[in-house]
């Protein structure tokens, strides 16, 4: 009987030790010791549909997409123009990738929100806010901007990632054909998460 008390405090204390300090390590979290939120651009793809494989599209893919960022902004509702928080980043020039961009942990406080607003502006050495490649040319837009994001989600103090979906974005430069289209188009879209 003693020694089965000496094996059941036993494997108590292991398993303490073991639950207490499972997170321990680099946790690639804040000094705060706030996890922060993992943002993402999903992935994409220029043949989504069947019918594009069978019969081209009447309009230029894209091959590059170019960004700098200067602010991202959560929206609790999505009419809103007050932000519930804004997300400073340290990221600047960010070079989309097809197979899914990360665009890094930010600090966002807990809460629901409807709306993310990614504002690029024309402070990167470049001199543009974004710029596209597609088979009409490269284009820029070189006014501030905003890519805007629509959908629910709720952060918590958990961390995690949120994914932005630019399936809508990439269609669109797509059809690019000056830097004005560019510039004056992007307002009219919005991706999802």
């Amino acid at each position: 009987m003693k020694m089965n008390m000496k094996k059941f405090w036993l494997i108590l204390l292991m398993s303490f030790t073991v639950v207490t300090h499972q997170n321990c390590g680099d946790s690639d979290g804040t000094d705060t010791g706030d996890p922060g939120l993992r943002l993402e651009l999903e992935a994409y793809s220029e043949q989504t549909a069947l019918i594009n494989y069978l019969i081209p599209k009447a309009y230029a893919d894209v091959s590059r997409v170019a960004m700098c960022v200067h602010q991202i902004r959560f929206f609790a509702d999505n009419n809103s123009s007050t932000p519930g928080e804004n997300a400073v980043i340290d990221i600047d020039y960010i070079e989309w990738n097809s197979s899914g961009t990360d665009l890094g942990k930010i600090d966002v406080q807990p809460g629901d929100y409807r709306r993310i607003d990614i504002m690029v502006r024309n402070d990167c050495d470049n001199g543009a806010s974004i710029t596209i490649q597609n088979d009409n040319g490269e284009f820029s837009g070189t006014q501030p901007m905003i890519l805007r994001f629509i959908g629910e989600t709720t952060v918590g103090n958990s961390g995690g990632t949120l994914s932005l979906s630019v399936e809508s974005f990439i269609d669109f430069f797509d059809t690019v054909t000056s830097d004005n289209d560019l510039s004056a188009g992007v307002r009219s879209v919005s991706g999802t998460f």
